[in-house]
Formats: structure tokens, C-alpha cells, sequence
């Protein structure tokens, strides 16, 4: 059988193999990062593309050049239109992810706080009746030291009584 790591050792290599993916992912994440931004950049640096023409022309057309020789990298439209998408298919996802929400809530944490409240209700029953025992354990204790209490007093009487008896 394999040796079992303790839990902290566990803790640590798990947090390592963690750390390592996470470091793993990043180094891709800004490689890709990197290269997008190259190619994206030498359009505007080495092809001459101007970045207002860029962001505020209205036709693109790479096939066709302008007067000046150059494309027509108007990526208004695309922008837009990327906009548009984005907006419509929030307005659409956005009350269903609501409405799902909602059936969840209402569903699923019904439950949970229907489990919960019983217990809760369970644990109040519990503390109720060991106050109730506890109260009558000292009643008991109570009476049973009255008792006691009269039938020292009794037989005090009695004794005082024999007393006199003798006496007499």
C-alpha cells in the first residue's frame, strides 16, 4: 500500500501543483497576448494603416485600395455590430439567468432552508426539554429537602415531646 502523506504535507504539495498551473496558464495567457499585439500592431507601424482611419472609417475592404494606396481598414462597423451583439444576447440571456435564479432559489433553497429550520426547531425542542428537566430535578430537590426539613423538624417535636413526657 503507498505511504499516505500527512494532510499538512498533502495541503502543501496540492497548493505547489496549484501554483505551477496557474504560473503555466499566465506564461500562455501573455504569449498570446504578445503575439496578437505584434501582428495587430505592424499593420499600424509597418503597413502605414492610420489608427483614427481604424476606429472611425466605415468600409472595410481589403481587396480595393484607397487613394493613398492603403486598404480600407474602417472596423467602425464591426465594432458596432459587436456591440449590437453583445447588447442583444444580454438582453435575451439576462432574464433567463434571472428567471433560473429565481426557480433555484425557490426550488432548490427551499429545501436546504426547510432542512435547516428543522433542525433548528429540533435543537429548540431539545433545549426546551432539558430546561424542563432541569427544573423538575430542582423542584424534586426542592421537595425532597422540604421533606427532609419537616421530618427533622418532627422529629424535633418528637423528641421535645418525650422530653417533656419524662419529665413529667
Amino acid at each position: 500500500m503507498a505511504k499516505q502523506l500527512p494532510k499538512r504535507d498533502l495541503e502543501n504539495v496540492g497548493l505547489s501543483v496549484t501554483g505551477a498551473c496557474v504560473a503555466l496558464v499566465t506564461l500562455v495567457v501573455a504569449a498570446l497576448i504578445f503575439m496578437v499585439a505584434q501582428k495587430g500592431l505592424s499593420a499600424f507601424i509597418k503597413e502605414g494603416v492610420s489608427v483614427v482611419e481604424f476606429f472611425t472609417g466605415t468600409k472595410w475592404d481589403l481587396a480595393n485600395t484607397a487613394e493613398n494606396g492603403l486598404p480600407y481598414t474602417g472596423a467602425l462597423p464591426l465594432i458596432v455590430t459587436s456591440f449590437a451583439v453583445m447588447v442583444l444576447s444580454t438582453l435575451i440571456a439576462l432574464p433567463i439567468a434571472i428567471g433560473i435564479g429565481a426557480l433555484h432559489t425557490t426550488l432548490v433553497f427551499d429545501r436546504k432552508r426547510e432542512k435547516l429550520l428543522e433542525q433548528a426547531r429540533d435543537q429548540r425542542e431539545k433545549a426546551q426539554q432539558m430546561r424542563l428537566e432541569r427544573i423538575r430535578r430542582q423542584r424534586m430537590a426542592e421537595a425532597e429537602s422540604a421533606r427532609r426539613s419537616q421530618r427533622a423538624e418532627n422529629e424535633r417535636e418528637v423528641q421535645r415531646q418525650l422530653k417533656e413526657r419524662s419529665k413529667s
